[in-house]
């Protein structure tokens, strides 16, 4: 999943823009879907 979110401190270049792993857990509509956090997931 795409997260802009910056932190201070740390070059743009250093952080990083994506978390995961997700799984989807339902489809809502073509575009839109429920996703959930993968178990197997290291915490942040």
């Amino acid at each position: 999943m795409y997260n802009p979110k910056r932190r201070r401190g740390l070059s743009p270049k250093l952080q990083q823009n994506w978390e995961g792993p997700y799984t989807i857990v339902k489809k809502l509509s073509d575009v839109i879907y429920r996703v959930q956090r993968s178990p197997n997931a290291k915490p942040k």
